[in-house]
């Protein structure tokens, strides 16, 4: 099932608020992207610890609806929040989002990992780095997914 996606820039101030009213005009999901960061690789959400929202100025937010999305609600309820004129609809963009095997998709641009001087952490897919030493690496082969995570956390 496609889905249809809104995205809209904001203060880091008023994330919270937003997200919530798009939450209760329907979105299935709301993401907090870097606004102000390049190409959507450097765009990254960290985890933040317990209690904490390490948020940066601006905010590029994105909100995923289903297809029957009334995008008019959407927008004046995000305007009630930001109080544009009032209520106005405040800029963005909608796309349709096609569907996929999303739980594959992110794999496309996961890639090995080097950890210190000798070891890797690299998906079944892959070969090792260029200009790894492969007779004297220490190779661990993980397939990231929901059973070992990608290799990344500090456990």
């Amino acid at each position: 099932m496609a889905h249809i996606e809104w995205i809209l820039n904001c203060d880091a101030r008023e994330h919270a608020r937003l997200e919530e009213a798009l939450l209760a005009v329907g979105a299935l999901s709301v993401t907090l992207l870097d606004a102000d960061a390049g190409t959507p690789a450097e765009r990254a959400m960290l985890e933040p610890g317990v209690g904490e929202t390490p948020l940066w100025p601006h905010v590029e937010l994105h909100a995923l609806f289903g297809t029957e999305v009334d995008r008019d609600a959407v927008q004046r309820a995000a305007g009630r929040v930001l109080d544009t004129d009032r209520g106005a609809s405040p800029e963005g963009t909608w796309s349709e989002v096609p569907d996929q095997a999303w739980e594959r998709v992110w794999l496309e641009d996961f890639k090995p990992l080097r950890f210190g001087a000798r070891t890797f952490i690299v998906p079944g897919t892959h070969a090792l780095p260029e200009g790894a030493d492969a007779a004297n690496a220490a190779v661990v082969r993980l397939d990231p997914g929901l059973a070992f995570g990608t290799g990344t956390h500090a456990t």
